[in-house]
């Protein structure tokens, strides 16, 4: 079996944002494409016999899109309980549709995360329709 190790050297810059454990590459943060979007590591791998190589790796962190659970109605259809999944240090803008031709104004902007679930109440008294979608701000 090999077994493999972070060790410094060119290309080691961001090692302490991972560790290894066996054959995998852990993040030892959490990672947010909006402030740092790819990280320098070097790994040695070492054979049975203990001979080794050293090689640097570029990770590249890629943006998620927010995924917006689907809206909670409350009994009678008073109001939408909006739920999506929050990363910290962030701030979030609510907008809202009622006919997605005519596309998305702002409902409520300037939200603060709160995770690692955000949720915003939205009225639907009176509306036949209506559509949301939630933003990050960077």
């Amino acid at each position: 079996t090999f077994t493999y190790t972070l060790v410094a050297g060119p290309g080691s810059s961001d090692n302490a944002s991972f560790s290894i454990s066996g054959t995998d590459l852990l993040t030892a943060a959490t990672f947010d494409h909006g402030i740092k979007s790819s990280y320098s590591i070097r790994v040695r791998s070492t054979d049975p016999g203990g001979l080794w190589i050293e090689q640097p790796f570029t990770i590249t962190v890629t943006a998620v899109p927010l995924v917006l659970d689907a809206p909670q109605i409350a009994p009678g259809g008073g109001e939408a309980v909006l739920q999506w999944s929050s990363l910290p240090n962030r701030f979030y803008t609510v907008l809202q549709s009622s006919n997605l031709s005519t596309g998305f104004s702002p409902l409520q902007t300037n939200l603060p995360a709160t995770p690692p679930m955000n949720s915003y109440t939205d009225s639907v008294t009176g509306v036949a329709m209506k559509f949301w979608k939630v933003s990050a701000q960077q």
